[in-house]
């Protein structure tokens, strides 16, 4: 990671950098990949989150951990297009043995089945796949992604790193 820095991104300080990584997610195929968080929650000050971006002179890529319980992090990424994965890799590959060393216990990651290009990534990372779980989902033009009726359930499997 010669040429790349992390740095843990604060909301309130550095919001401009929220949004644009925030921007990065796909918003050309909603029916695909309905957000699963608002801009408010993503930016939100909130202890239990932990967002770090990856520099190289402008912010490459953004890592989100989010604290489910104490020291297990369900983690999240986005990135400027073109990216190169090895950068990516590093970054990631950085950031988990920093929350794995100062006291995490685990870092998770739900993935669709039919995404093998981040199964694939987290595999690289040294993520083992542990289970498959189907949750359910609502369309995209109701707005909710979890209702209160059990409906259109899609599949998802559980990657976890231990310290």
């Amino acid at each position: 990671m010669s040429d790349l820095e992390l740095r843990v991104l604060d909301p309130v300080v550095d919001t401009d950098l929220y949004r644009e990584a925030y921007d990065w997610r796909p918003r050309h195929k909603p029916h695909v990949q309905p957000d699963r968080m608002s801009f408010e929650t993503f930016a939100s000050d909130n202890p239990y989150y932990l967002t770090i971006g990856l520099f190289n002179g402008e912010m490459q890529a953004l890592y989100f951990l989010r604290e489910v319980e104490p020291g297990v992090f369900e983690a999240h990424f986005t990135s400027r297009l073109g990216i190169s994965r090895e950068a990516l890799l590093a970054g990631a590959t950085e950031v988990a043995r920093q929350i794995l060393a100062n006291g995490g216990i685990e870092i998770h990651a739900w993935v669709t089945p039919r995404n093998r290009p981040l199964r694939s990534f987290l595999e690289s990372l040294g993520f083992t796949e542990v289970c498959q779980e189907s949750f359910p989902c609502a369309s995209v033009s109701n707005g909710a992604t979890l209702p209160d009726k059990p409906r259109n359930l899609r599949q998802f499997v559980k990657y976890v790193l231990k310290g």
